[in-house]
């Protein structure tokens, strides 16, 4: 119930806002934590914060690598853009 405000504002995409209320909230389990970095750092990709996500996100947690790597993936130009979905192809052509 801790992060029912962030999780509503995110949803409402009222993402400063979602921002704002997880820095009032205390008393967290590690996995409360962890799911309030995702809410915060999803927040700062879609207000187009894509730099502060890349340098401040130094989790392994794969949710949080996840949105690290969405983040770099939307502040690359074109080019890099492209390579990254050659390089997904190349990986899905291997697993089969």
């Amino acid at each position: 119930m801790a992060l029912l405000p962030v999780k509503a504002c995110y949803y409402l995409t009222a993402f400063e806002q979602a921002i704002v209320e997880s820095e009032d909230i205390e008393e967290l389990t590690e996995a409360q934590q962890i799911e309030r970095s995702v809410f915060v750092t999803r927040s700062q990709v879609a207000l187009g914060k894509y730099d502060a996500v890349v340098s401040i996100t130094d989790s392994q947690h794969p949710a949080l690598v996840a949105v690290k790597k969405t983040a770099e993936f939307l502040s690359g130009g074109e080019q890099q853009k492209a390579q990254t979905v050659a390089a997904v192809k190349v990986r899905e052509g291997a697993m089969t």
